[in-house]
């Protein structure tokens, strides 16, 4: 498979109220609460990229494996800090900012996007 040939999808939350947060504040995945799965328009490149955390001393104490999203020239892509990437049968939670490289050369004013995906289980 080639870049920009990789299937995702955008899992949005819905707001709900909540017994304990009645201004509706709290977010819910579940498609039954009102989340919604919205197709990417376009095809994207989806690769693995390994994190290290060190210690003072330089020392590895963990390594964790995320991913990372990236578009094709020229196209944007509405996802929000929030929003989950549906990829391989699972759901992964954007870890940090969404990240969009501006371009004068495209219509879209987007050079391309990028997203650090991690998988959370539990």
């Amino acid at each position: 498979m080639g870049f920009y040939e990789q299937s995702a999808t955008i899992l949005r939350p819905a707001k709900k109220v909540t017994r304990y947060n009645p201004a509706g504040e709290e977010l819910t995945y579940d498609l039954a609460e009102g989340a919604q799965r919205i197709p990417i328009a376009f095809g994207v490149d989806v690769q693995p990229r390994t994190e290290v955390e060190l210690d003072e001393n330089g020392t590895r104490i963990a390594t964790k494996t995320v991913l990372w999203l990236c578009t094709p020239d020229g196209c944007d892509l509405d996802v929000r800090p929030t929003d989950r990437i549906g990829y391989g049968g699972v759901d992964l939670d954007i870890s940090g900012e969404v990240h969009r490289w501006p371009s004068d050369e495209y219509e879209s004013g987007v050079d391309h996007v990028s997203v650090a995906l991690e998988h959370r289980n539990g």
